[in-house]
């Protein structure tokens, strides 16, 4: 389903499709590819965690396991391997995948969060080198983020991520996006990378 905004005047449109869902994004890129004509950048940052300890390991069902996966995993490559030929055809496309710093290191963060987190990092180093010359592929891994769904806006937690980090502050979605913006549009000899975006946390 399309969904046009609001306002007619603005050369905008918005596509609702599932990433776990290979027809959905078929037909997600025959929209663009009609009202667009062309895809230049592919931000893949659809995620889900579910916040079960590393030591509860029997709570962290099959199905739950797998659910992960395959949104966080599956799901980020099933959107590029759809796109990537329209991305290609730009001649300089950029894919953004959104990874975290949970996929980095030993942490208290879900297991199979990490794991698909890890996994992406790994995609974007594969790609990056499968994918060249025509297609970049860049990964962000954020440490924590002041988010609703983050939970860190909460009081008693802020002051604490904040102090974890060298530069004392929880970093924003404004940053995450910031960066985008650079090697979209200033950094351009760049691929295969994952920016470790936290703060300083993990030095």
């Amino acid at each position: 389903m399309m969904l046009d905004l609001p306002n007619p005047k603005l050369d905008h449109f918005a596509i609702l499709a599932s990433i776990t869902n290979t027809n959905e994004l078929k037909s997600a890129v025959e929209q663009v590819k009609q009202r667009a004509g062309r895809c230049d950048i592919l931000i893949n940052s659809a995620s889900i965690l579910n916040p079960i300890s590393p030591s509860n390991l029997h709570n962290l069902t099959d199905e739950i396991f797998d659910e992960i996966v395959t949104v966080n995993l599956r799901g980020v490559y099933a959107t590029i391997r759809e796109f990537s030929d329209l991305l290609k055809d730009s001649g300089d496309g950029l894919i953004v995948n959104l990874s975290s710093q949970a996929g980095q290191r030993a942490s208290n963060s879900c297991v199979a969060y990490a794991a698909s987190k890890a996994g992406i990092d790994l995609i974007t180093r594969t790609l990056a080198k499968s994918l060249a010359p025509t297609i970049r592929v860049i990964g962000i891994a954020p440490g924590h983020l002041e988010t609703a769904v983050s939970g860190v806006t909460r009081v008693n937690n802020t002051e604490e991520m904040a102090n974890s980090a060298a530069l004392k502050r929880i970093g924003t979605g404004d940053d995450v996006a910031s960066t985008i913006e650079a090697y979209a549009m200033t950094i351009r000899y760049a691929t295969g990378i994952t920016v470790l975006l936290d703060g300083g946390r993990l030095l």
